[in-house]
């Protein structure tokens, strides 16, 4: 029961999340310095209960290889946040 209580709780987290970044994303630009400051929150939270960098980078390699699994799912979920969007 605990992990199904841990995936619920990130889902609330993820929908927090993309209701108040969903407010900021105007144009590409928006998206691109958006999305680097997520990554630099996720990567600073990491090394505060992660002692070695290493471990840090192993969560940061995983996440990269998600990339185009989560294109696929935005291509899905995302209409349209700007004209120009490598999102369609």
């Amino acid at each position: 029961m605990e992990i199904e209580d841990d995936l619920q709780r990130a889902r609330e987290i993820e929908q927090l999340l993309w209701q108040t970044i969903e407010t900021y994303l105007d144009s590409d630009r928006d998206i691109v310095m958006t999305s680097a400051v997520l990554i630099r929150i996720a990567l600073s939270l990491y090394t505060v209960i992660l002692p070695d960098d290493k471990d840090v980078e192993k969560i940061a390699i995983q996440g990269i290889k998600t990339i185009p699994d989560l294109r696929r799912i935005m291509k899905r979920e995302l209409t349209s946040i700007s004209v120009n969007s490598t999102i369609s």
